[in-house]
């Protein structure tokens, strides 16, 4: 394994290997409103949005049981039941090798840490910008159900004003990257209350045009 690859071991006694490539690059990065204006200004409606880079692993490799996947995720149990490339061991390792591409490697990590009953590893507290990452892989991966009791714990901090968490990352005052997120998470809570009153916020404050970082932020947002 070559020093551009990390190896997380979620299951030591695991039969398969998700290989994520190109990993923390399935959202667009935020981009400063004073760039954008500048940009906007040379180019017109052609200023192109930034695709997040990840300075870390260029692979990132975890450790799973394929029978837990099986057990929370419609998806993999589907993709088991079928005749693919991925449901037979690899002839090096004797191991499933499942593709992957673009997660946040911590939102993968903490879903498959949730799937596999990890306890020690699933994190009490969480970021917005974290929190709709591990909603985006779950989305992927059929995983709404195992996740729900931790997403219900985490968005009640978030709305708890006496947690630390709130502290950290209160309730945007402004237009910036973690409003998008929570307009995101209250769209998935449908907590529609709390969304109109961060998006007003938004649409008064922004200078350009909204970035969505590619979620979805309307009442198509699934709970």
């Amino acid at each position: 394994m070559t020093g551009e690859t990390q190896l997380i071991t979620v299951d030591p006694n695991g039969d398969t290997i998700i290989i994520l490539k190109d990993p923390d690059t399935a959202l667009l990065g935020w981009r400063d409103e004073d760039v954008l204006i500048k940009e906007l200004g040379l180019f017109g409606a052609r200023g192109n949005a930034q695709e997040s880079t990840s300075e870390g692993a260029k692979e990132v490799r975890f450790l799973v049981s394929s029978r837990q996947l099986r057990i929370v995720s419609a998806y993999f149990d589907n993709m088991f039941k079928r005749d693919y490339s991925e449901t037979v061991p690899c002839q090096e390792d004797n191991l499933y090798h499942v593709q992957a591409q673009h997660w946040s490697t911590r939102a993968i990590g903490v879903l498959l840490s949730i799937s596999h009953q990890q306890v020690k590893s699933i994190p009490e507290k969480i970021t917005p910008g974290l929190f709709a990452q591990i909603f985006v892989v779950a989305d992927y991966y059929q995983m709404g159900d195992v996740l729900k009791i931790y997403a219900e714990k985490w968005w009640g901090q978030f709305k708890e004003p006496s947690s630390s968490l709130f502290n950290l990352s209160p309730i945007p005052k402004t237009y910036c990257e973690n409003s998008v997120y929570w307009m995101f998470l209250a769209a998935r809570f449908k907590d529609w209350n709390q969304f109109k009153d961060i998006a007003t916020t938004v649409l008064h404050f922004a200078r350009t045009p909204i970035q969505s970082l590619e979620l979805p932020l309307d009442s198509k947002a699934q709970s």
